[in-house]
């Protein structure tokens, strides 16, 4: 059956303005990028097993106008292409397949926190060249050159984007019947609904303080938190990413960004944030985490400067 002369259009714009979409909605929740990375579903290593559905959400997901530009830019022309060449639904099933192995991959090189449908990109490109190396080498080997080049000149996680290279080039030698493509296509909605369900599950409760904290080294913090740099002169910290929590035996020098809360024992309860708009959002966190170390609920102040010292 011959397909519209529209249909590959429509399957690039659609895959470029899915991503547009999100970042447009997620753009107002703050101005510091980590704290909207963390509140709008990024990809963050040490929170995948409890919270898997920013696999979903991170591909979604950009930080700035040029950022979005660009990935949306390459997906509706590669969209378009493996619409095409693979048919619109098996070439949008690639680029979600892609982008879940390449935020996988990510996830595992664990260098940082990432967002961005840089493994769809990479996905449709390793598609496309597998295909076309059965029809039209002299293309998919220029093609090819394309994808190693992208790989070595954008070295922002290089893991999600060979990832997705490779899990799209393995998703275009499967060839599914008519059946098989709407099973997968349906679990794959299935799949995607589930993770912006969890997603605005996340965002409606994000400010909310725990309601289970856990003890390590004399410090109270929410459980699931990971492990984070000390402050000094702290030896244990805990971290969600935007925020820091740790207990000193003693005044801590002046720092930017971090607080003190005197408690019981000449002890200090440390707390940092990455931005105001990140202290403003665990306000209500920061003052559970003094109550539960022993202290006070009343205002912060900042740490001594050195004058103030004895």
């Amino acid at each position: 059956m011959r397909r519209p002369p529209a249909t590959p259009l429509l399957t690039g714009l659609l895959l470029a303005a899915i991503p547009t979409l999100y970042t447009g909605l997620t753009a107002g929740l703050a101005d510091d990028p980590l704290l909207r990375t963390w509140l709008a579903g990024g990809l963050i290593p040490g929170r995948m097993l409890a919270e898997p559905w920013r696999l979903v959400t991170a591909p979604l997901l950009h930080l700035d106008r040029a950022h979005l530009i660009v990935n949306g830019a390459l997906l509706m022309i590669l969209g378009a292409a493996g619409a095409i060449r693979l048919g619109p639904l098996r070439a949008g099933l690639i680029a979600l397949g892609a982008a879940w192995v390449g935020g996988v991959a990510s996830a595992l090189h664990a260098r940082g926190w990432a967002v961005g449908a840089s493994g769809a990109v990479f996905g449709l490109l390793g598609a496309l060249v597998v295909d076309l190396g059965r029809t039209h080498r002299h293309c998919a080997v220029w093609l090819g050159l394309l994808a190693g080049s992208l790989l070595w000149a954008v070295p922002a996680d290089r893991a999600a984007h060979l990832g997705g290279l490779l899990a799209g080039a393995a998703l275009s030698l499967a060839r599914p019947g008519p059946s098989a493509t709407r099973r997968a296509a349906l679990a794959c909605a299935g799949l995607a609904l589930a993770g912006l369900v969890g997603g605005g599950w996340h965002l409606a409760r994000s400010d909310d303080p725990p309601a289970a904290w856990a003890a390590d080294a004399g410090l109270t913090a929410p459980a699931g938190w990971s492990p984070g740099v000390p402050i000094p002169p702290c030896r244990v910290a805990r971290t969600n990413g935007p925020a820091t929590l740790c207990v000193a035996d003693r005044p801590p020098a002046p720092l930017p960004g971090v607080e003190a809360h005197p408690l019981p024992g000449g002890r200090h309860l440390l707390t940092h944030a990455v931005s105001p708009a990140a202290r403003r959002h665990h306000r209500a966190l920061f003052a559970e985490a003094r109550a539960r170390n022993g202290g006070s609920v009343n205002r912060p102040r900042p740490a001594p400067s050195p004058a103030a010292r004895p």
